[in-house]
């Protein structure tokens, strides 16, 4: 059958990105997983050319001395791809920005790149991440829809672990609370970035995700 799809060990997909962080990073970015091999524009978070995440943060941080090349391709040679990869790390370095995604491996199904279309085989051990981190004092998850978001993974991953949580739904975005080794840790669910959201415009998401990064 074309369409059949059996598990094996062969078919779990490792996440190809290590968790990006600083010694002095406030923020930590979750996401849920990496597109798909054909869609990669570079070796890091977001490679997606459609995906406007790296375009809201630069507009999130407009006095940042590092530049982004934002007109990236999956043509682009091997060089461009490795300078759009340091220049995006530096970016974040310089803005006290963790990234990492919620799901360490999974499944994809039918090699599709929607989030709905991923079987998680392993969670990334965020809590592990915050412990040794100490100066994250913010979790912003970048997409809140529900079912198969990176913030359904992330509230599921603490629920098995068994980690207290608070959700207030109430304002413009659901703010989550969570409490490691003593220190508070505020969690907030944006819309994605993704082309695919139609939900809300760009300026919208720039003002989101700006006061998500400056409200702490």
């Amino acid at each position: 059958m074309e369409n059949q799809i059996k598990y094996n060990p062969k078919s779990v997909i490792a996440h190809p990105f290590k968790l990006f962080a600083d010694y002095n990073s406030n923020f930590l970015i979750i996401g849920s997983f990496p597109t798909t091999t054909n869609r990669i524009s570079f070796d890091f978070y977001y490679p997606n050319s459609n995906n406007k995440f790296w375009k809201i943060l630069y507009k999130v941080f407009p006095k940042s001395k590092t530049k982004l090349n934002l007109e990236v391709s999956v043509k682009d040679n091997p060089l461009v791809k490795a300078k759009n990869k340091k220049d995006r790390e530096l970016f974040c370095k310089e803005n006290k920005i963790a990234i990492t995604d919620i799901i360490a491996s999974c499944i994809r199904m039918n090699n599709n790149s929607k989030d709905s279309q991923l079987l998680v085989h392993q969670y990334t051990d965020i809590i592990e991440i915050l412990k040794k981190h100490k100066s994250i004092k913010r979790i912003i998850i970048t997409a809140k829809s529900l079912g198969s978001s990176a913030n359904h993974h992330f509230y599921q991953y603490l629920t098995m672990k068994e980690i207290e949580f608070n959700i207030d739904s109430s304002g413009e975005f659901p703010e989550g609370l969570i409490e490691v080794d003593g220190r508070k840790i505020s969690v907030v669910s944006l819309d994605s970035t993704s082309n695919r959201n139609t939900h809300v415009n760009s300026n919208e998401l720039i003002r989101f995700y700006k006061k998500a990064f400056n409200s702490i």
